[in-house]
């Protein structure tokens, strides 16, 4: 008996801890999205459940924004560093691609890069370098890309400095 229970101990604890871990994991599992849309739905049915999952999306954090003024504030990443946007600045676009852009090959090469928009100035700059590749600055912005300051790593030739 005493030999069964030396065997069989360890094996009912095992049991116990798996069954245990997979009572935790499956209790945190994120609700989904519930599908209410009929098969034979109308377009204002589709597009009405459309808008409530981008809406539920939203609110559950499943969707980053890249570009646009909902990324007024948010944090982007350049040349390793994360940089946190002033309120009144935003990602204009984010070029991954320069297929129909015709950009020079010292552009290209510095792919992807943020164009951020602050003012009516904006600052073309490669995410992975930190090398800006354009800059239109307009007068009536003073210093409006200041809080880039540490994160520039150079110019491409020709690109008038932020100073």
């Amino acid at each position: 008996m005493r030999r069964y229970l030396l065997v069989f101990t360890p094996l009912v604890a095992l049991l116990f801890v798996i069954s245990i871990n997979s009572i935790v994991a499956a209790s945190e599992q994120e609700e989904a999205f519930p599908n209410t849309l009929p098969p034979a739905s109308t377009v204002e049915e589709q597009v009405k459940w459309k808008d409530q999952f981008k809406d539920w999306a939203e609110k559950k954090g499943h969707v980053k924004h890249f570009a646009g003024e909902k990324t007024k504030g948010s944090a982007i990443t350049i040349a390793g560093r994360s940089v946190k946007l002033p309120g009144d600045a935003f990602v204009k676009a984010y070029v991954v691609d320069d297929e129909r852009l015709e950009l020079s090959e010292e552009t290209a090469t510095n792919l992807p890069f943020y164009a951020i928009q602050r003012g009516n100035s904006t600052i073309m700059i490669a995410e992975h370098t930190g090398v800006v590749v354009n800059l239109v600055l307009d007068e009536a912005d003073k210093k409006p890309f200041e809080f880039l300051k540490g994160d520039v790593k150079g110019y491409l030739k020709g690109v008038a400095k932020d100073e």
